[in-house]
């Protein structure tokens, strides 16, 4: 188990390195840190009619961490 404050808790750099090893891990995050499901799809704001139409969203930022590791399994015995 690897315990962590949120210097390593923001870096998901870190916490992808240590689910790719199969590591388990607790970490503390800063309270503006947010959290998006892994089937989580970007939106693109509905037109009001005014101003410009707005613009589809790039294909790399579907990806803007550019991370693919899986979240760790937890086996509840925490």
């Amino acid at each position: 188990m690897v315990v962590g404050d949120a210097g390593y808790g923001d870096d998901a750099t870190f916490r992808c390195e240590l689910a790719t090893r199969g590591l388990p891990y607790v970490m503390a995050v800063k309270p503006a840190t947010t959290a998006h499901g892994g089937d989580a799809e970007p939106v693109v704001a509905s037109y009001s009619g005014r101003r410009r139409r707005p613009a589809p969203l790039p294909g790399h930022a579907r990806h803007a961490a550019g991370f693919s590791c899986s979240p760790p399994e937890v086996d509840g015995a925490l």
